[in-house]
């Protein structure tokens, strides 16, 4: 028994660190400081809990189901009490799935071994956990960067039934080789249902991604589209320069024609470059040529719904390729006037702040009501979800392409997305 209260709460404990390392350093969920005193006093409660019963209990079998029942309570709900929550129950999804997963392998290693102990079985647990805990100590700094943010959030709840029927298939399979014909039956029943889930989900899955990729076909198509138009404006800004250029020679000429008395001709040549002037306004002057282009477009928009767009900063010409700022100027900029549109004085303020190491785009708008976010997302309606998430999501990713991020905030007049680009370590990566 000395053994039990020792094991059971080595095991839980150890089943918690699991679960903490791969949430945080693999995921990416933030922890809960100001929990951390209820957190603790949780733990200190369960693990006490099973060393009483470890040593009063003498029925090896029930501190064993008291152990196992206490690794699942804690595993599925102890994230909600030290990270930040999560959507649609993902942490009590996630920690049923790891439960099942873990008992399914400790159990396949316990059939092949001679020693029928429970104690063997305990000790397996452990170890499990222990190699599982130095696997991710070893690998989170490479894996991390390929996991997408909240990624468990975007699983369907389908694959979790998945995986943890899968795992009781597996389980009586392995029960059915040396035990009796129910759990040979018990097996079958649940290969067959395993089998059937996956098809209904892999049917589901390629539904899903192949209309995201018609919706990122469709986008990207937009996106060459607005990138071509405002080439043509960039253009037309960079005559503009030329123009300006050109000034003194152009004055030169039109005092050469008024003095030879060529009023007529010099009239002509004023109003070729009121013309030329004319097809080059810029009314926003950034400091890089397709930046002004797509404000002055976009300035046009908000306009025609009575909503006024500011500037104010600097954008570096060649800080970032033209495709990667198209995005997000475009992309924040439209979400912006839809979020303004019907604000009292309904506003849109950009700004822009570099120096050697970082871009700062920032885009704020007046809204007519608090938009909540969770987890730096917006809650959007069911019908504005695509395209408004699609925006934001293709912003996040262009972030995330120069190693930086973006943050989400709203007070109740203003919402704010600050997009913040690394461009040093990207600027040597590209060189």
């Amino acid at each position: 028994m000395i053994l039990y209260c020792i094991l059971n709460p080595a095991q839980i404990l150890l089943s918690l660190t699991v679960t903490v390392l791969l949430l945080k350093r693999i995921f990416g969920y933030e922890l809960k400081r100001k929990r951390v005193g209820v957190t603790v006093v949780v733990c200190v409660a369960v693990v006490l809990m099973n060393v009483v019963f470890g040593c009063l209990i003498s029925d090896g079998e029930m501190i064993d189901l008291i152990a196992e029942l206490s690794t699942l309570c804690l595993t599925a709900l102890f994230p909600y009490l030290i990270f930040n929550r999560s959507k649609r129950f993902t942490f009590l999804k996630f920690g049923i799935v790891l439960c099942s997963t873990f008992d399914f392998i400790v159990f396949s290693i316990w059939s092949l071994v001679t020693v029928r102990e429970l104690l063997v079985y305990r000790l397996l647990y452990c170890l499990v956990y222990v190699v599982t805990i130095a696997v991710v100590l070893v690998l989170s700094k490479r894996i991390k960067d390929l996991i997408p943010y909240h990624f468990l959030d975007k699983i369907p709840t389908l694959i979790y039934i998945v995986i943890f029927v899968a795992d009781l298939a597996a389980f009586y399979d392995v029960s059915s080789l040396s035990d009796s014909d129910y759990f040979v039956e018990i097996a079958s029943v649940l290969r067959l249902v395993s089998s059937a889930m996956v098809v209904i989900c892999i049917m589901s899955v390629a539904l899903r991604y192949s209309k995201e990729v018609q919706l990122r076909k469709a986008s990207d198509k937009l996106l060459e589209s607005q990138l071509r138009h405002y080439e043509e404006v960039v253009e037309k800004n960079r005559s503009l320069h030329e123009f300006r250029h050109d000034y003194r020679n152009n004055m030169f000429a039109i005092n050469a024609l008024l003095n030879k008395d060529e009023v007529e001709t010099a009239k002509e040549y004023i109003s070729g470059m009121n013309d030329s002037l004319a097809t080059t306004y810029s009314r926003f002057m950034t400091g890089n040529f397709l930046a002004d282009a797509i404000l002055t477009d976009k300035a046009v928009t908000a306009e025609r719904k009575s909503i006024r767009l500011d500037f104010e900063g600097r954008i570096p010409q060649n800080s970032i390729a033209n495709i990667d700022l198209c995005t997000i100027l475009s992309n924040a900029i439209d979400n912006a006037i839809s979020g303004a549109d019907g604000s009292t004085d309904a506003e849109i303020s950009v700004s822009a702040n570099d120096d050697a190491e970082r871009l700062t785009l920032t885009v704020k708008n007046t809204v007519l009501k608090k938009v909540e976010i969770k987890d730096n997302a917006i809650k959007t309606t069911k019908s504005d979800r695509e395209n408004h998430g699609f925006g934001l999501n293709a912003i996040k990713k262009t972030a995330q392409k120069y190693g930086g991020f973006v943050v989400l905030n709203c007070d109740d007049n203003w919402f704010t997305l600050k997009t913040v680009l690394l461009l040093k370590d990207n600027k040597e990566s590209r060189d």
